[in-house]
């Protein structure tokens, strides 16, 4: 198989596959919420605290910049699919496709912390994440390695996400892969 035709099914596998993830976590919206009736709805709180602010899942495209190691395209200059899929409030599946590098292409997933912040001036909803995953690369074969995760997330009122991450990933005893990843995604 020739390494375009290579890329262009794993690029195929890895959307199929983030979408299926999308499809089968999101929730249903169709149910009607009940609201009560003005008569027995109980009087709001005189001292409410704010909501808490939500974050938002998205898919999205971004590139990559290689800092260190020289095994997967995180190590290389590269073009990047990026995704999350908020599982809880806390909670988020932030994965990452890197590919057209001058290395092999890597898929990365890790669950992460995530803390959304918000001002009441700022219609922006930022939120840092950390986590932990693996990575997968192609390179005469199949293989997993782990992987750490760190950033922020940065939601817009417009429906859109910017991102910014490191990941790293430790391909042998004695190397990690480590990468800046940044790009912009549309919440679902």
């Amino acid at each position: 198989m020739t390494p375009i035709a290579r890329i262009s099914a794993q690029m195929l596998v890895n959307t199929i596959a983030i979408a299926l993830i999308g499809w089968i976590y999101v929730p249903a919206t169709n149910a009607q919420p009940s609201t009560p009736s003005p008569e027995t709805a109980p009087p709001p709180p005189q001292d409410a605290t704010p909501p808490t602010p939500k974050q938002s899942s998205y898919f999205g495209f971004g590139g990559n910049i290689g800092i260190q190691g020289s095994t997967t395209s995180l190590s290389q200059g590269s073009f990047s699919l990026l995704n999350k899929h908020v599982l809880t409030d806390n909670l988020a599946i932030h994965g990452a496709m890197t590919i057209f590098g001058s290395s092999v292409s890597s898929n990365s997933v890790a669950l992460t912390f995530n803390q959304p912040i918000s001002n009441n001036d700022l219609p922006i909803v930022f939120t840092p994440f950390i986590g932990g995953g693996i990575i997968v690369h192609y390179e005469d074969g199949t293989k997993v390695n782990p992987l750490v995760t760190g950033g922020i997330d940065a939601s817009t009122p417009f429906g859109l996400t910017g991102t910014l991450r490191i990941n790293a990933g430790f391909i042998s005893d004695r190397q990690a892969d480590i990468g800046i990843l940044f790009g912009i995604g549309k919440n679902y």
